[in-house]
């Protein structure tokens, strides 16, 4: 069985990835909505060139197709497929991440995060979309994006274990777990009433269909530290 649900437990399956679609949504949604509010200001007030516009709704267009590609994966997740696996660098799926996160946490005032290690070279046979969004969901939980931000540094890093598997690592100085071990289970949340409670449960349930896992710990010197183990692809 997963670390969530079991992979034959169709009615879980089927709410977590609905859960989970709304969780993964709101954070584009809520960040398109507000780009375009001050897009509308800008153009009213005659700030703005028409090759600027162009490019805001460019960059408007791009977050909308990544959510059709997002629906796509979701829908291939309710029904127990892997989603659409390719080989890719493990530093991608860093940048990828760093991607959706960077504006969010930049429009909420929340925590800074920073790449620590990189892994060149190295590789995974993943669905680079899926995959790039349950680090998302570390990285916000990290951050508690929701909640304020009670973390103030988020540090994210790639590393080696044993040459076979790879870990992606999100670390901050946070308050911790109160309950490490329940809190991949869906229905926790770090924000109580104000959470969904199935970020870390999509992301753990997304590394057990890869073939790895999710650990979550706190960190001797104070923060939590969340961990996804995956298989690494060898040529």
């Amino acid at each position: 069985a997963g670390p969530v649900s079991a992979s034959d437990d169709r009615l879980l399956t089927l709410g977590l990835a609905g859960l989970g679609l709304a969780h993964e949504l709101n954070t584009p949604l809520t960040t398109l909505g507000l780009r375009l509010e001050l897009l509308a200001e800008q153009v009213r007030a005659g700030s703005l060139s028409p090759e600027a516009i162009a490019a805001q709704v460019d960059g408007a267009a791009t977050q909308v197709q990544r959510m059709g590609r997002l629906i796509d994966r979701f829908r291939r997740f309710a029904r127990g497929e892997p989603g659409v696996p390719e080989v890719v660098g493990v530093d991608a799926v860093l940048d990828e991440a760093m991607q959706i996160v960077r504006p969010a946490l930049a429009e909420a005032g929340a925590a800074q995060i920073t790449v620590l290690a990189r892994l060149p070279g190295v590789t995974l046979r993943v669905d680079p979309l899926l995959l790039s969004q349950a680090l998302s969901c570390l990285v916000f939980n990290a951050s508690d994006l929701i909640g304020g931000g009670r973390a103030t540094q988020v540090e994210l890093s790639a590393r080696l274990r044993d040459d076979e598997t790879v870990l992606l690592v999100v670390e901050d100085d946070g308050p911790g777990f109160a309950d490490a071990a329940a809190a991949s289970q869906a229905g926790w949340s770090s924000k109580g009433r104000g959470g969904m409670g199935v970020g870390l449960a999509f992301a753990g349930e997304l590394a057990y269909r890869l073939g790895g896992r999710l650990e979550l710990e706190n960190r001797a010197q104070g923060g939590a530290r969340a961990a996804l183990h995956l298989p690494r692809h060898q040529a």
